[in-house]
């Protein structure tokens, strides 16, 4: 039986159970009672329309008339009533006893919707503060990731661990045809398997990401999904897509924080742009000044150099053969300090095999230095065509090079270049005292942390760990270009 039916039926057992204890009691204490034998039966009211409302407090004053006059008024066990005083009686104590059971009734109610108020209330305010704290933690994160993609995929994997949220899919556009966007690897899906599939390329204002990048705001069709874009100076850098377990209002107050959390994506990606732009002219100017001193000056005392040695030969027995020579001798000297800063500003040479030569001589240059011997194995050529990745990878294979002679107290380290199925390998292994305890909380100068902003730049996969027996052991994977991600 269902609870509607359930309450009314309790409800006027109550009256009747209520009206008849009353009815017994009074009985019992009629000795005693020489006036205001009605009073008692209020009782019988108030509890029948607190219990069960305005009804069986109805059936409860009904009850409470017809059970005074039969057992109290004159003629007794009678219905009938022969006084005038009985009746006014009668008639004001069923007056006063409806009011009674309206005003409890109503009190009555008045309480459920308090309660159920400050139910909503505590519910809104749970709510809230999950959603505060929801944008807390992407904020924190997205601030502290090194690259745009960590802080994707971080949102995406954050908003599915929100009972709301089922699965989060993130677009990106794509580099050659920005009227289209990609499914890209930040997503996430922990619906069930059956659940309809999801586009994995769609174009600009076709379905609901496509329509999110197009007016570059916030859209919702069907009800149980919502997207928002990632804008950065305008444009829109990536869309996410979030399935919900259940329609969403648009009146909602969720809306306004997904936007929310879209914006303070737009603004991390800004500054990472920002960022990367500054490396990019940093790394151009550094560039334009390895050439320069080895092209510019370094022509000149090249040229300098090949005159001082005809002047040399020229003033041969002459007492100004020997000024000669040290001249010829300082312009030399300067000559390799030229090529030696030209080195460090750019290390790796615009070649396909520049890589190789670099780390190749880098090896080379740690035994004379430091009396460690260092080994670079590469078995088969690692051709490399993008110079700055080249010079990236070098950077990080020379930081583990320097940690492992400063920190480490390494006696022998061995730099291997691999090429493999899955892209480029690059490890570097020494038989120091092994990695620092606490790898996940590196202060903001250590050198294994650049290592990780350099990899992450290059979308490398960066590992550190021990190695056999002792020292320490870094990889780096670069993975093969995946077009248009």
């Amino acid at each position: 039986m269902s609870e509607f039916r359930i309450r009314p039926i309790y409800g006027y057992s109550t009256a009747v159970l209520s009206t008849g204890l009353v009815t017994i009691l009074t009985l019992l204490l009629k000795p005693y009672l020489r006036n205001g034998v009605m009073v008692i039966f209020i009782s019988s009211v108030m509890i029948s329309a607190w219990y069960g409302g305005l009804g069986p407090g109805l059936v409860a004053s009904t009850l409470s008339v017809l059970a005074s006059q039969f057992f109290f008024f004159p003629p007794v066990y009678s219905l009938a009533v022969e006084n005038v005083d009985d009746i006014v009686q009668i008639v004001a104590f069923f007056i006063v006893t409806v009011l009674i059971s309206s005003l409890t009734h109503l009190q009555r109610r008045s309480l459920g919707a308090l309660k159920e108020l400050a139910s909503d209330l505590e519910l809104r305010v749970r709510e809230r503060t999950a959603w505060l704290s929801l944008l807390h933690d992407i904020t924190g994160s997205a601030n502290v990731a090194e690259t745009v993609g960590q802080a994707f995929r971080f949102v995406a994997r954050r908003l599915c661990e929100e009972k709301l949220w089922t699965a989060c899919f993130v677009y990106l556009p794509v580099k050659d045809d920005p009227d289209v966007l990609i499914l890209s690897p930040y997503s996430r899906d922990r619906r069930d398997p059956g659940a309809a599939a999801v586009e994995t390329q769609v174009r600009k204002g076709v379905g609901l990401a496509g329509r999110c990048h197009a007016r570059a705001a916030l859209e919702i069709d069907p009800p149980d999904r919502l997207a928002f874009p990632v804008i950065v100076n305008g444009s829109v850098l990536a869309v996410f897509e979030c399935v919900s377990r259940k329609p969403l209002d648009p009146r909602d107050n969720l809306l306004k924080l997904m936007g929310a959390i879209g914006l303070e994506l737009g603004q991390v990606a800004g500054r990472r742009q920002l960022q990367e732009e500054y490396a990019e002219a940093v790394w151009q100017q550094q560039v334009r000044i390895a050439h320069e001193l080895h092209d510019g000056l370094g022509q000149d005392l090249t040229g300098l150099g090949f005159l001082t040695k005809s002047l040399a030969v020229s003033m041969e027995g002459t007492p100004g053969a020997g000024i000669a020579g040290k001249l010829r001798q300082g312009i030399e000297h300067s000559l390799e300090q030229i090529r030696r800063l030209a080195r460090g500003v750019m290390p790796v040479e615009l070649a396909l095999d520049g890589l190789m030569s670099a780390l190749r001589q880098l090896a080379a240059g740690v035994g004379p230095v430091h009396g460690i011997p260092c080994r670079f194995d590469c078995p088969a050529p690692v051709l490399i065509a993008e110079h700055q990745t080249a010079s990236q990878l070098y950077r990080i294979a020379q930081e583990a090079v320097t940690n492992a002679l400063k920190h480490a107290h390494a006696t022998g380290i061995v730099i291997t270049l691999l090429s493999t199925a899955e892209g480029v390998l690059l490890k570097i292994a020494d038989n120091g005292v092994g990695p620092p305890a606490a790898l996940d909380h590196l202060p903001g100068g250590s050198g294994l942390r650049i290592m990780r902003y350099r990899a992450a730049a290059l979308a490398a996969t960066l590992t550190m760990k021990k190695a056999d027996p002792r020292g320490m052991e870094i990889t780096l994977l670069l993975p093969k270009p995946k077009s248009d991600i």
